[in-house]
């Protein structure tokens, strides 16, 4: 660090830190209402500090390092008599002490005024120390971000860009989930795109460090701690590269490196073409392709924005073509392989309990023969639900075999058609020290489950059957011993 350099840039900015101070102080306070849970209350400001301390992230590299991205600019502060390593580590020190050191003060302060006898010292020491490597690692991401193009405008567009790319992994992920994989199961890999994105997981760590309850979704983890810290690392890695070894011809220049536009031109063309063939291939719409025409359209324009001017070669249809044939052909070997066989991955003996459920709309006088719910006609409703100890599924395995054969019932449906006769079966498994299902499994069925199927299920220890009548005044409800009674079956 130059302390030179250092101290040119908090005299010129000195009045800036003192209003995003002042502003912290008062925008972080308007929870702090008397009478108010202060624990939560407190929890609260926290997060707003948050959220400002992050767009501070965004904004002061933008700022500091616009010099790089104009011509006279570079050329002048790149001949001054400090190393561009010294250079970069002041800049970068500047900022993360402003930024922190406004963060700190503000939760501190509004923790020694309003909070002091409800939350502990130690969990804000945590949550400041969190924020300080939050901060560190969002400001070395940003600024390589930033450095990835040749001017101001291509700079804001790559942070941009690389910020979002964590939600498009989870757009294809979950329209694989949705589309490729029977059971359509969300949930169990919606947690994947958190290790592309430094931000929410040292946004889950933070909240989990002054969260007033005891959630397992609230708890910190140590692996987002340090995989924000590698994340960090690559940023160092990028910044060497990009400002250290930076050619100062650069400035002004188009954004042509490869890890601005032609990586992120093409990365967002294939991630949002494959989300959407993961759709086309099962419903067969016909609205798709209009989607892939308004994909085109972006795509094209998207070079536009990169090259300032229109350009219609071959190159360009030849490869928005060669992504879409890719991401087709993915889409369906996923069909044919019923999701690359990760329908068949799920297991039963997961956690404490495994919970079923079986629903459907059936005739009164057929209770294996499906009603629309919307068709007008009388139906009765029938529920069979099972919980069953996971240690102790092997003990009926009739139950067991019966729940497998109507899943599998379920997956075959899904990939041959999805036909609809309104009944649906569900999985779920739960913990015992947690009130949260987890593991959840949905699946149509294309036939109602047949009369000896629900008898199975009512007559087994952990099973039950109920069947509700719908008349003009009321719901009744039986047990499938007394509705079959009742209907002579």
């Amino acid at each position: 660090m130059n302390k030179n350099y250092f101290g040119w840039l908090l005299k010129n900015y000195r009045i800036s830190a003192l209003f995003f101070l002042i502003l912290f102080a008062g925008i972080s306070a308007i929870p702090l209402i008397p009478g108010s849970d202060v624990i939560s209350s407190y929890s609260l400001s926290i997060g707003i500090m948050t959220v400002f301390t992050l767009l501070m992230t965004f904004l002061l590299p933008v700022l500091l390092f616009a010099f790089v991205h104009r011509r006279r600019s570079a050329d002048q502060f790149f001949a001054l008599p400090i190393s561009r390593t010294k250079q970069l580590i002041t800049i970068l020190l500047f900022c993360f002490t402003m930024i922190f050191g406004i963060f700190a003060l503000t939760a501190l302060g509004l923790w020694l005024i309003y909070a002091a006898r409800f939350v502990l010292f130690t969990k804000v020491l945590g949550a400041i120390a969190m924020a300080a490597l939050m901060i560190a690692v969002m400001l070395i991401i940003n600024t390589a971000f930033y450095l990835f193009a040749n001017n101001v405008f291509d700079g804001i567009v790559m942070i941009g860009a690389y910020t979002c790319i964590p939600l498009l992994v989870l757009g294809v992920i979950e329209s694989f989930s949705m589309n490729m994989v029977a059971g359509e199961n969300i949930f169990a890999v919606s947690g994947i795109p958190m290790w592309f994105s430094p931000l929410a997981m040292c946004w889950h760590n933070l909240s989990a460090l002054l969260s007033p309850y005891s959630y397992a979704e609230d708890q910190f983890y140590w692996l987002y701690a340090i995989a924000a810290v590698l994340w960090a690392l690559a940023g160092c890695a990028a910044l060497y590269w990009h400002f250290i070894k930076r050619k100062t011809e650069r400035a002004e220049q188009l954004s042509d490196h490869p890890m601005a536009y032609p990586l992120i031109i093409n990365l967002y063309a294939v991630m949002i073409v494959t989300a959407i063939a993961f759709g086309y291939v099962i419903d067969y719409a016909i609205g798709y392709i209009t989607l892939y025409l308004l994909i085109l359209f972006a795509y094209v324009a998207a070079q536009f924005i990169y090259r300032r001017k229109i350009r219609l070669t071959p190159k360009i249809f030849a490869a928005y073509a060669l992504i879409t044939v890719l991401a087709l052909g993915c889409a369906y070997a996923a069909k044919a392989t019923d999701g690359f066989n990760l329908s068949q991955k799920y297991t039963y003996k997961t956690g404490d309990l495994l919970i079923f459920r079986y629903e459907a709309a059936v005739r009164p006088d057929r209770i294996d023969q499906p009603v629309s719910y919307d068709s007008g006609e009388e139906y009765v409703t029938i529920y069979a639900d099972a919980e069953i100890p996971v240690n102790e599924i092997d003990r009926d395995p009739e139950l067991t075999a019966l729940l497998e054969k109507l899943r599998q019932e379920g997956i075959r449906n899904f990939y041959q058609g999805k036909n609809d006769s309104g009944a649906q079966i569900y999985f779920h498994n739960s913990y015992r020290n947690e009130s949260v299902l987890r593991n959840t499994y949905f699946y149509r069925l294309s036939m109602p489950a047949s009369i000896e199927d629900l008898k199975m299920i009512d007559d087994s220890v952990c099973g039950t059957v109920t069947v509700q009548v719908y008349d003009e005044y009321e719901v009744k409800e039986y047990s499938l011993n007394e509705y079959m009674g009742k209907e002579g079956e």
